[in-house]
């Protein structure tokens, strides 16, 4: 097993007295707690789209979370993880912010180029301090974020059944689109599934359960797969599929136990979801499943969807190959179809950024992966808690990757927020850290007061730029705009 050292010297291990700080990194995870917990089904009337409430939390927590990096105690913690990443993702992550910004300087809407670059870095900076977090107090932030993930989950389940009963109490059809598909759709759920279906199994390896906590927890686990089976999206499946068959071919000893666990809420989901298609349904009159009546009425019209955003996006990289259309652009720049971004993230960064920007982004993509085939590789025989826990992690960025492939969730806000926390916490638990440097280092002062400072630069102009889209949007109507959102759900005209 890797020896991880202390990664926060201002810190003190598990079972010692919290050192000053110690409650700065509990507030922060309790915050991505809070945020895992009740973002699923974040519903304010604050602004008209729910599609817009959800990013405008999202840019609050990360806006907060920038601005806690006054605190030296984080501070110092984001450049050692940013540190135990090793050269090469440090020179591509330069090299795409680099780049990046004279991407934003010569695209046709800078302010939107702005908003999406500042918004990724703080997503960089999230997943380098969560990783931070973890590793130095796994044992009391791991349970917590495994807690909320569940939190999430269990939320969206009640949602769902709440809104049955009623139908049935009431004698009315089940309305898919209101109040549970207006959350359940392919820009939220399914991508937010991508990177959670594994790990509500998680809490197993974290804690002591009962017998009557486990079965809980099944029941919690297959009524979410249930709801995977009911809307059906094909690239989760994908993922899962070879998330699975790499935990089979690379796993060593826990892997048949972890896939028995999975499989076991996997066919529970199946039997719900059988129960409720061949009874409750045809009580309630209701009409079918969209996503399942998409995937049978359209056919390959998806497909070919998708094939015509793929030549889109290659014909923007032939056209803009070194800076491209702008971060955040591809909607301003390709009308074949309704599409803000081409469903496939490697490809939206490319024509975004360029083949500079965006080829390093993408390498850092497949750096993940690697990273998470080779935790997958190494994991311990005879079967460890730490190597169960790192095989689950693993497992659900490889998931969330493959789904990318096919999806925007690295676009989209809750899921984006998963995609850190995952990596983060995988990081944390995988890599080594860096020795921590003397008081005297002038070098990592620099890099500490650098980092720092960017993270609170991207902080302010994500929450100044959102708040003058949030003033510019108030009080336009909710059709104004029916296209898919870009970043934003007004995301697409002239002003934004």
């Amino acid at each position: 097993m890797i020896e991880v050292k202390r990664l926060l010297p201002e810190l003190s291990p598990a079972g010692e007295r919290a050192a000053p700080g110690a409650s700065i990194v509990f507030l922060l995870a309790g915050l991505f707690a809070i945020y895992l917990a009740i973002a699923p089904v974040w519903a304010p009337k604050i602004l008209w789209w729910r599609y817009d409430n959800a990013r405008l939390l999202q840019v609050t927590l990360l806006g907060v979370v920038g601005a806690m990096m006054v605190f030296p105690v984080l501070s110092r913690g984001l450049v050692q993880s940013w540190l135990a990443l090793g050269r090469l993702p440090r020179y591509l992550l330069a090299v795409f912010a680099i780049f990046g910004t004279f991407s934003v300087l010569v695209s046709s809407v800078p302010q939107v180029g702005t908003l999406h670059l500042s918004l990724i870095w703080l997503l960089v900076c999230a997943t380098l301090i969560v990783s931070a977090v973890v590793r130095s107090y796994g044992s009391q932030v791991e349970p917590v974020l495994s807690m909320a993930v569940c939190a999430g989950a269990l939320m969206v389940v009640l949602q769902f059944w709440a809104a049955q009963a009623v139908t049935l109490l009431q004698s009315d059809s089940f309305q898919w689109h209101s109040p549970f598909l207006e959350f359940a759709n392919v820009r939220f759920f399914s991508q937010y599934q991508s990177y959670t279906l594994l790990l509500v199994m998680l809490p197993l390896l974290l804690f002591q359960c009962s017998r009557t906590a486990k079965l809980m927890l099944y029941v919690l686990a297959a009524n979410f797969w249930a709801m995977q089976w009911m809307v059906g999206t094909r690239a989760v499946w994908v993922g899962f599929a070879v998330a699975a068959i790499t935990i089979l071919v690379f796993g060593r000893g826990y892997r048949k136990e972890w896939l028995k666990h999975q499989m076991v809420a996997v066919v529970g989901g199946l039997a719900i979801f059988a129960v409720f298609t061949g009874v409750l349904m045809p009580k309630a009159e209701a009409p079918p499943i969209p996503k399942i009546h998409s995937v049978t009425e359209r056919g390959w019209q998806s497909v070919n969807a998708r094939v015509t955003m793929i030549k889109g996006a290659l014909g923007l990289v032939q056209q803009h190959p070194v800076l491209g259309v702008g971060p955040g652009q591809f909607g301003h720049n390709y009308s074949a179809t309704l599409a803000a971004h081409p469903h496939n993230s490697p490809l939206q960064f490319l024509s975004e950024y360029g083949l500079i920007a965006g080829g390093a982004a993408v390498a850092l993509l497949a750096w993940l992966g690697l990273h998470a085939i080779g935790v997958i590789r190494g994991s311990p025989v005879p079967v460890t808690r730490d190597g169960a826990i790192r095989l689950t992690l693993a497992a659900a960025l490889i998931m969330g990757l493959i789904d990318s492939l096919f999806s925007g969730n690295l676009s989209m806000p809750h899921s984006q927020i998963l995609f850190c926390v995952v990596a983060g916490w995988l990081l944390g638990r995988s890599l080594k850290s860096a020795e921590p440097s003397p008081p005297s280092d002038s070098r990592a002062r620099l890099q500490e007061v650098l980092l720092s400072r960017v993270a609170l630069l991207a902080a302010g102009i994500a929450l100044v730029l959102s708040a003058e889209y949030a003033n510019a949007i108030y009080g336009m109507q909710w059709w104004w705009n029916p296209n898919p959102p870009n970043l934003w759900q007004y995301g697409r005209f002239t002003a934004w």
